[in-house]
């Protein structure tokens, strides 16, 4: 059980270590450093951390929207657009088919972004 966890997420194996007592040998440091590099380098966390990134820059550029225009907390509807949300009459009218792509590291504010990032690293 505590392998096949481990392989699964290293960090509910070492962080907690609640799965210490069923090994047999405890992990070595290489062991642990490999598990940790796994959980750092896989793509959900990297996606993660390109979505955070992204939605600080957009923030940065042009700051938060009133509550009354975003109540989410994140920047405009108009910087959204312009960095590629999905656009339906855009997408039609003008073939800019990037905005079925670029809308999947885009978030409306900071109470779209922590949910969606912490489920996407739960998971």
């Amino acid at each position: 059980l505590a392998a096949s966890c481990f392989r699964e997420c290293p960090c509910c194996v070492i962080s907690c270590q609640c799965f210490r007592s069923h090994l047999q040998t405890p992990y070595s440091l290489s062991d642990v450093r490999r598990g940790w590099q796994k959980l750092i380098l896989c793509w959900s966390t990297l996606f993660a951390v390109a979505q955070i990134v992204i939605f600080i820059y957009l923030v940065l550029a042009e700051g938060f929207a009133e509550e009354k225009d975003n109540s989410m907390i994140g920047p405009t509807t108009y910087v959204l657009n312009n960095a590629g949300a999905k656009n339906a009459a855009r997408i039609l009218e003008y073939g800019e088919w990037w905005r079925l792509i670029t809308p999947l590291g885009l978030h409306g504010g900071l109470f779209h972004l922590i949910p969606n990032v912490l489920l996407q690293l739960r998971v």
